[in-house]
């Protein structure tokens, strides 16, 4: 799909959350003005993924950082979502491209584009795919932060593909009332 990035208000801010020490010491996270790059998604994983790992530790497990992280996350997803898929009047005509990139030999999934709306098999692929790849994670050969990037946002822009038809479907089911 063609991004719109006109569509996209370039001056709308998605502030992260405030980093506790641990974290604040080795990663940055800036508020994100207008559409967001793929490094702006790369540092948000990157800081997800350590945040996940140290949760491990009693004393820096934080669910309220975690889930302001994920919210972080979602936000920066959806403006990329939105200056992709923004102008598709009917969620039917839209395209979901997954990642160009190879993905490992070990990762026994194909994805392939998604025609109109995806249906939970589809979305199942991508997120064995995803579940694969991060579990490659440690192996700096096989693993590569700008594909798991690429496969969260596909996975994201799918579910809300989803999200929408479902919603458009019950919009035209509701009767009207006079």
């Amino acid at each position: 799909m063609v991004n719109h990035t006109e569509w996209y208000p370039p001056g709308q801010v998605c502030y992260p959350p405030e980093l506790p020490p641990y974290l604040r010491d080795v990663y940055v996270l800036k508020p994100i003005v207008g559409l967001p790059t793929d490094a702006d998604l790369i540092g948000i994983h990157d800081v997800i993924q350590a945040a996940s790992k140290l949760s491990a530790v009693p004393v820096m497990h934080d669910p309220s950082l975690y889930m302001q992280l994920a919210d972080h996350l979602f936000g920066a997803q959806m403006a990329r979502y939105c200056s992709r898929y923004s102008l598709v009047v009917f969620p039917s005509n839209a395209t979901y491209t997954p990642p160009i990139a190879t993905l490992p030999a070990h990762i026994s999934v194909t994805l392939e584009p998604v025609c109109g709306a995806p249906s939970d098999e589809q979305i199942v692929k991508v997120q064995e795919a995803l579940r694969s790849y991060e579990q490659v994670s440690h192996i700096p050969a096989l693993y590569d932060v700008h594909v798991n990037m690429e496969l969260s946002q596909h996975l994201f822009d799918l579910q809300m593909g989803k999200s929408q038809l479902v919603d458009a479907i019950n919009v035209a089911l509701t009767p009207c009332h006079s």
